[in-house]
């Protein structure tokens, strides 16, 4: 069980996950602007902190909150990588 704490970050960073996938639809579609580039830097620079942090050594993390920002990391690769394929370029950047 996760303390409220590890819950909101955890909840955090499913929301992070969500924007940047918005995003990775929005490059394979051919739709995404600076905007939305800009939206998607964003959420990538707080999502990737607070992946991070289940990659500290001693980080005072139970083992669910590390194993539920694993599961976070692993879908956040794939839709990444899927849009660099669908877009041919990494990183991702939106071309205007």
């Amino acid at each position: 069980m996760m303390t409220k704490l590890e819950t909101t970050i955890v909840n955090a960073a499913q929301g992070l996950l969500a924007e940047e996938a918005l995003f990775c639809r929005l490059v394979k579609d051919k739709a995404a602007t600076d905007e939305d580039q800009r939206d998607y830097d964003r959420a990538r620079g707080g999502l990737m902190t607070l992946l991070g942090l289940a990659h500290q050594v001693d980080s005072g993390l139970s083992a669910a909150a590390v194993e539920a920002l694993r599961e976070i990391e692993a879908k956040e690769i794939a839709a990444t990588n899927e849009a660099r394929e669908a877009l041919g370029s990494s990183p991702l950047r939106v071309e205007v």
